[in-house]
């Protein structure tokens, strides 16, 4: 059976390789240049656990060409094949696809208009318990740099603060301040993230 998504076709993929090749996968990867995810995160860790790390630091799509890159260039050239494979009817773009896209939010799931309070955007109503409660941070950081809200840049300069708080605050300070059209987008990545704290300030 194909995998339902590009992060179980990943994760596949390593069950395919033993201990001895998975590790100098990850001895490949920490040699990469550019973008690179530090040696603790991936060093003797899971197969789970390392492809959650290249999703959340790859986005899935930029996950699946870094593990297709590094297979490769261990000479895995099968089991790059064989991810190919798996993950083609997950990549490729058909025509019906692509206009039920154009239906959905950035964060995967279908787009809804975001309540307002008169003029004022659900985002910027609820702002200061938005900062205090999300919790899932990198997902929705992942969503806002696949739609273009963020830039790898400010991506990874948000991801560098400390707590979730102050990564709110500074899309909140930046990013939301671009319009409607990101705060839509935060809007339909919430709901598909924080979905109780969100089915929660629907009600105040």
């Amino acid at each position: 059976m194909a995998p339902k998504s590009i992060r179980k076709a990943i994760s596949d993929a390593f069950d395919g390789l033993v201990d001895e090749d998975l590790e100098r996968f990850c001895f490949q990867l920490l040699d990469r240049k550019g973008k690179r995810v530090p040696e603790s995160w991936v060093m003797g860790k899971s197969r789970a656990r390392i492809t959650a790390v290249l999703v959340r630091t790859y986005t899935e799509k930029g996950a699946l060409k870094v593990v297709l890159e590094s297979l490769r260039e261990l000479g895995f050239n099968q089991n790059a094949k064989e991810l190919v494979e798996a993950t083609k009817h997950l990549t490729s773009s058909t025509p019906n696809a692509k206009r039920k896209n154009k239906a959905r939010g950035a964060s995967g799931a279908a787009s809804s208009e975001p309540d307002r309070a008169g003029d004022e955007h659900f985002i910027d109503k609820h702002r200061n318990e938005l900062i205090d409660r999300v919790s899932n941070i990198d997902g929705i950081l992942d969503d806002l740099l696949q739609a273009g809200v963020i830039k790898q840049e400010m991506y990874d300069k948000i991801r560098a603060r400390s707590t979730t708080q102050d990564m709110m605050r500074d899309l909140y300070s930046g990013p939301l301040k671009a319009g409607e059209a990101s705060k839509d987008i935060l809007y339909n990545s919430l709901k598909k993230n924080e979905k109780y704290l969100m089915n929660d300030l629907k009600k105040k």
